[in-house]
């Protein structure tokens, strides 16, 4: 669409030849900070909806503590290493990596 539409104008111009090469194309997008992206569309969840969800997560989770008799819940996000120094990164890791280790078979 974009070759036509520059065939077009380059006629209107007065251009005698005008081939809209890939090599333009790419030129003409990245000159004008263009792109052509593919449509998608994704079932995006209503507010009312995560709310339940979320409800419904928090639920379940607090039911499996109770079976587990769990009382203390850690967060194990994954965290940069470049916001700590080294020492405590490894020991961090060897942390998460034993509780990892030693939870594997609770869930299932």
């Amino acid at each position: 669409m974009l070759r036509m539409k520059g065939a077009e104008i380059a006629d209107d111009l007065g251009f005698a030849v005008f081939r809209g090469s890939w090599h333009w194309q790419e030129g003409f997008l990245r000159r004008h900070r263009l792109s052509i992206r593919a449509r998608t569309h994704h079932g995006q969840v209503t507010p009312e909806k995560a709310d339940e969800a979320a409800v419904r997560f928090g639920t379940e989770v607090q039911q499996k503590m109770l079976e587990l008799r769990v009382r203390k819940v850690f967060n194990a996000d994954q965290t940069g290493t470049t916001h700590c120094n080294f020492l405590l990164c490894i020991y961090l890791f060897l942390l998460t990596t034993l509780i990892i280790d030693a939870c594997a078979g609770v869930f299932f």
